[in-house]
């Protein structure tokens, strides 16, 4: 409630308590409780439809952090990695070099669940399951539990490896039917341990949902915490 509207009501009923109410009118009396009732209501409704207002702004703010790290994981650099030189030999070295050249910096685990991708080698059998929690770690093994089966032959592999923009000959493969991706999780679960912003990691030019790069995200986030510092001191003084 405003300072002055506090003292003018405290003012109000104090002159109504010393005031002679004998002489006034049943009318008068009904007039200033309910003139005083309203005031009270009114104070009410005001700071509930506030609160509301400042519980939604709240709740945008968080869907939009979520958004940009656990989505879009802006905070994920790549990592710089020497591309191993064992050419036609395909091992845990050579599959981790391509997932990060390919985005998979990008993943997270959600609530203890492991973001976990399968690489199938089919004509061979080779199997490798790539296990991000904090780390990409790398296994020649199979798992059956994963978020995305990832299945090539091995000369599609060493075409994609060969070549110097990975990413490009990535989408070409895929586009050409010779890498096939297949997903085992629901779309949440893919896009909350960072698999949209993979997918975006290897095609930055085509965003369909979101149009902004790492650094203006990063910008972004800044802006938007000064704004939730700058609105919630306001709100507290002016409560």
């Amino acid at each position: 409630m405003d300072e002055k509207e506090d003292f003018l009501e405290r003012t109000l009923i104090q002159d109504l308590k010393k005031a002679n109410l004998s002489n006034l009118t049943i009318e008068q009396k009904e007039e200033f409780s309910e003139e005083i009732s309203k005031k009270k209501t009114f104070s009410k409704s005001k700071f509930l439809a506030s609160l509301s207002v400042f519980i939604l702004i709240i709740m945008i703010l968080l869907g939009f952090l979520a958004y940009v790290f656990m989505v879009e994981s802006i905070h994920s650099i790549k990592p710089e990695l020497d591309k191993p030189q064992t050419y036609n030999i395909i091992n845990t070295e050579r599959v981790e070099y391509l997932l990060q050249e390919g985005g998979a910096y990008k993943l997270h685990s959600f609530l203890g669940d492991s973001a976990k991708i399968v690489i199938w080698i089919t004509n061979t059998g080779q199997k490798f399951t790539a296990t991000v929690d904090s780390d990409l770690v790398i296994e020649e093994k199979n798992s059956e539990s994963y978020d995305i089966l990832i299945s090539l032959e091995d000369n599609i592999f060493n075409e994609i490896y060969q070549n110097n923009e990975t990413n490009k000959e990535i989408k070409r493969q895929i586009s050409r039917k010779r890498l096939n991706i297949e997903k085992n999780s629901n779309p949440f679960k893919l896009a909350i341990k960072g698999f949209q912003g993979m997918n975006h990691a290897l095609d930055p030019v085509e965003k369909k949902l979101f149009i902004f790069t790492s650094n203006q995200l990063r910008l972004i986030y800044m802006v938007v915490m000064i704004i939730l510092l700058i609105t919630t001191l306001f709100y507290l003084r002016k409560e």
